[in-house]
């Protein structure tokens, strides 16, 4: 009787030990879960933000090729409506597209 009430006692303490143990995984699972938490919140906020700043980094650089566009319009409109014939040097180009080519010399 007295080896069963050792075998008792020592299966309460294997067992007190043993949740014990059971306790701390329990904690260290739920520092884990709660770091993991924290970790994909943060990389949440990181993938919306860098979404964010690439729409706006789009958004400005549209904005920007929409100006380049315009200004190349109205530069070619400016260029379209002047006449460089009109000058010595136009008049002096267009007598020489005038006349005949002669590379045989």
């Amino acid at each position: 009787m007295s080896e069963l009430k050792q075998d008792v006692s020592g299966l309460k303490q294997d067992v007190g030990g043993l949740s014990a143990r059971a306790d701390r995984q329990e904690a260290r699972i739920d520092e884990l879960v709660a770091a993991f938490r924290q970790n994909w919140s943060d990389m949440s906020a990181l993938y919306r933000r860098v979404g964010d700043d690439l729409k706006l980094f789009e958004d400005r650089l549209e904005a920007k090729l929409s100006q380049v566009n315009q200004s190349i319009v109205a530069l070619k409109d400016s260029i379209d409506r002047q006449d460089f014939r009109s000058d010595a040097l136009g008049r002096r180009i267009s007598a020489l597209e005038e006349r005949p080519h002669s590379f045989d010399r």
